[in-house]
């Protein structure tokens, strides 16, 4: 266990809100390490005024203008040196050779303990989301992950109720001793669950990110990051602001709903969770239903959502981040499936589809 903030030890009264403090403390720490490594020092990195925007070059006789702007698709300066002609002069797209935006980072998320297997370890995902509650049951197996350098998330359960409030507390604090420094939720109102432990920020698909406005504010919260919505277009997602670290979920079977009752132990009069159960429509088509944190269950869709062979489209789109979000896949499947995004294997699963992502597109 981390050693207790000298400001804690001294004011006793902080005791209550001694989360928060150690989290606004990591965000520094986190800050101050991103800002030395990308330039060696914080004297370094204030000097970026002296070679981003409008800078006189005595040598050339003439001006340089520089702005990062990983997002955008054109760029035009324009003033009255040309009559405020606001698309006579473009900015060149990149230099040559090199682009102005970062691969995004490949997240991979279970739903059963199994699927946590040193052979997924070993394709090296930059972060694991894991459900607090296998974190608490079976953390040992995401020591392979840790060996190659993940980071591994808690998951929060999508409802949890005021008698469950303290069993979930019991379980992050156990999971932020165990050395897991982030959360991710889909409720605003968890947000104070992690916080208490400690953990950092992430936000899931729940919290609805479906413009820049939203992004916003989920950053003056303190998030670290935001999951876009699944509903929006892929041009869309483009076109977010991004003042806050977006993934995108680029496979899976997306959630449907979630129950509060059982309908597993009340259609079969037992739990029988271990069991794979589905419910059918007037078509046939088979929507997996799957056990969650407080004996409710959640419906995925039929299809999984397969976009593998439309890279670019969201390398190209601004993302910090994207998600493989596993669910009914066996172990096997689950590196088959990562190994098809990191462009290793052809391997598509049946029944695939594109989600909403390219609606009125194609």
């Amino acid at each position: 266990m981390a050693e207790r903030l000298k400001i804690v030890k001294d004011d006793p009264w902080l005791e209550p809100v001694e989360g928060e403090l150690e989290y606004r403390r990591k965000l520094y720490l986190d800050a101050l390490k991103e800002i030395e490594e990308a330039s060696e020092s914080i004297a370094d990195y204030a000097d970026g005024y002296l070679y981003f925007g409008f800078q006189r070059d005595e040598e050339a006789h003439g001006w340089w203008f520089r702005e990062w702007l990983p997002g955008a698709w054109e760029v035009f300066l324009f003033g009255d040196f040309n009559g405020w002609e606001r698309r006579s002069l473009p900015l060149p797209l990149r230099p040559e050779g090199k682009r102005y935006y970062a691969d995004p980072v490949l997240i991979v998320q279970v739903h059963q303990p199994e699927q946590l297997t040193p052979e997924l370890a070993q394709l090296c995902p930059a972060y694991v989301y894991v459900p607090v509650e296998i974190l608490d049951t079976d953390f040992p197996r995401v020591a392979p992950f840790l060996e190659q350098g993940a980071q591994v998330v808690a998951v929060l359960p999508r409802v949890i109720t005021d008698d469950q409030a303290e069993d979930m507390h019991a379980m992050l604090s156990r999971a932020a001793e165990n050395g897991v420094q982030e959360a991710l939720v889909g409720n605003m109102g968890h947000i104070f669950f992690a916080r208490r432990a400690g953990m950092r920020v992430r936000g899931d698909f729940g919290l609805n990110v479906f413009n820049s406005y939203t992004e916003g504010v989920l950053q003056q919260a303190g998030l670290v990051s935001a999951t876009a919505s699944f509903e929006l277009r892929v041009a869309q997602i483009r076109d977010l602001a991004k003042s806050i670290d977006t993934e995108m979920i680029v496979y899976g079977r997306l959630p449907c709903m979630i129950t509060e009752q059982c309908i597993i132990r009340n259609s079969a009069g037992r739990c029988n969770c271990t069991v794979p159960n589905n419910l059918a429509d007037r078509r046939g088509a088979l929507f997996p239903v799957l056990p969650a944190f407080g004996h409710r269950n959640q419906i995925f869709n039929a299809h999984k959502l397969y976009l593998a062979d439309k890279h670019e489209d969201y390398e190209t789109a601004g993302l910090w981040g994207v998600r493989l979000m596993f669910t009914t896949e066996t172990p096997h499947e689950c590196v088959a499936v990562m190994q098809s995004y990191q462009g290793l294997t052809d391997y598509r699963p049946n029944g695939l589809t594109r989600g909403l992502y390219y609606r009125g597109v194609e």
